[in-house]
């Protein structure tokens, strides 16, 4: 059965999905985060996925040689050295492995207006208006589309897909119920077709691959 490694499990959408399909390792930095994996019987690791002893560690056992899958999504901008994380996600993989990655673009909107957080008053506004908690995001390592590339090739991938997505807009999305949904996803199909607005977009999403001969 083929192996893969999630890093950053969250609620466990992923891992639902990884579950039935491969034999599959879960690590994560919060234990609260691995009891959606536990339950759906996932091999699980409390593991900082820059530390490279416990990673390769946890790894090994789990698929010694390394994994075919691994899947790193909404985790880079939260670690202190991304370069680094992102190499060991590459130790990690047989020859021939896959990574998809999914990270915040540097520059998007969301991130611009998701920054205004750190001030007290609008975080205040921000909860008046959510009627719930609302705090920074925790994103101390936002990357460019560039920025991501020249990691990744410094650490050996070969990029395969490469795509942005997720327009953005204050109280839009939150407030205006499906049409407001409905407009976003048009202003996303114009923005993707642009050089100049893409980068505008919340996400970017990468295909990587640790060559064979690799």
């Amino acid at each position: 059965m083929r192996t893969a490694l999630e890093v950053g499990v969250g609620c466990g959408i992923v891992t639902a999905h990884l579950a039935p399909r491969f034999r599959t390792l879960a690590v994560d930095i919060d234990p609260a985060f691995l009891g959606e994996a536990r339950r759906l019987q996932v091999a699980t690791a409390l593991v900082d996925v820059c530390d490279q002893q416990a990673l390769c560690k946890a790894v090994q056992a789990h698929s010694p040689g390394g994994v075919d899958l691994a899947i790193c999504s909404e985790v880079l901008e939260h670690v202190a050295l991304p370069t680094q994380a992102l190499r060991l996600l590459y130790l990690s993989l047989k020859p021939g492995g896959l990574l998809i990655l999914t990270t915040p673009q540097r520059g998007s909107i969301a991130e611009a207006v998701a920054g205004l957080l750190r001030f007290r008053v609008v975080r205040s506004l921000a909860r008046a208006a959510y009627r719930e908690p609302v705090e920074e995001l925790g994103h101390i390592s936002l990357m460019r589309a560039s920025d991501v590339r020249v990691a990744a090739s410094a650490c050996g991938f070969t990029v395969l897909e490469h795509d942005v997505m997720g327009a953005y807009l204050p109280l839009v999305a939150e407030f205006l119920g499906r049409p407001g949904q409905r407009f976003l996803a048009r202003l996303e199909g114009a923005m993707r077709q642009t050089a100049w607005s893409s980068p505008l977009l919340w996400t970017q999403c990468w295909v990587l691959i640790k060559p064979a001969a690799g």
